[in-house]
């Protein structure tokens, strides 16, 4: 059976996608999170949630101290900030993230990576298939799904939330 490791942040849109993909591609789900300090019970939560919602397995790995060291440190050297004066943090750990996924994935021996991000900063889930400003959107491959493909260009990457077509309230009728 095909394996799919999903990036699981623990919102609804990777929380409704484990019971997605796996319906939709007759996949086992491997759930991942990272560990960038929210909190042991935070994270406790989301694994539950993955587990709960049907993953086969989910993966909560601490990557604080790269974070730290290897992105964070080194961006507040340079004094980057957002455009609230306010660290990116979450944008710095895109590399993080992305090899995390790949390094999952070799180890479950799956061939697909998928993630909640919609590619397009969210407007593209705001059209519907075969919209051509959704489709023109999704031309451009999200900086998270560029670096997977850079680190492995053999695995697959989906993007269930800007592919299902679902809005907020599908999402949670879906999630029901």
């Amino acid at each position: 059976m095909q394996r799919i490791v999903l990036a699981h942040s623990g919102g609804l849109a990777t929380s409704i996608a484990v019971p997605w993909l796996a319906d939709k591609y007759g996949a086992e789900i491997i759930a991942v999170t990272m560990d960038l300090g929210q909190g042991k019970e935070f994270l406790q939560e989301v694994r539950d949630c993955a587990l709960a919602a049907g993953a086969l397995r989910a993966h909560v790995v601490d990557v604080r101290d790269e974070l730290a060291r290897d992105y964070l440190v080194r961006a507040l050297k340079a004094g980057l900030v957002g455009d609230d004066r306010s660290p990116v943090a979450a944008a710095l750990a895109r590399p993080l993230v992305a090899s995390t996924l790949v390094a999952i994935a070799r180890i479950e021996q799956a061939r697909v990576v998928a993630h909640g991000d919609r590619n397009d900063g969210g407007r593209a889930s705001q059209a519907r298939p075969g919209d051509p400003e959704r489709v023109a959107l999704r031309g451009i491959a999200a900086p998270l799904e560029m670096m997977i493909r850079d680190l492995d260009p053999t695995l697959t990457v989906l993007t269930p939330a800007a592919d299902w077509g679902m809005d907020a309230s599908e999402q949670v009728e879906y999630a029901r």
